[in-house]
């Protein structure tokens, strides 16, 4: 997740990245990675991040939602918080 959080980045519109993989076995693979980013929304198309990610990723096939968010929650000492987003 670090690896995928760090790429995105360093892509023009993203300030923040975290992702997040949750159980669901109703689906197909039982796990969805859920990316939470904060951004430009006008400069990150998730079509495109989507197949981006999958073409840079290849190897990873999970199902993916992408969330805009305000901001990422920061322990004090800076850290990313590693818990579900609500949305």
């Amino acid at each position: 997740l670090v690896e995928i959080e760090t790429f995105l980045e360093k892509m023009d519109g993203i300030v923040e990245a975290l992702g997040f993989v949750e159980y669901h076995p109703e689906q197909l693979r039982g796990e969805r990675l859920t990316l939470y980013l904060v951004g430009d929304e006008d400069k990150i198309h998730k079509t495109i991040l989507k197949k981006t990610l999958h073409d840079h990723f290849g190897g990873i096939h999970i199902e993916s939602k992408i969330v805009m968010v305000q901001r990422i929650e920061k322990t004090a000492m800076g850290k990313k918080v590693r818990m579900p987003l609500m949305t």
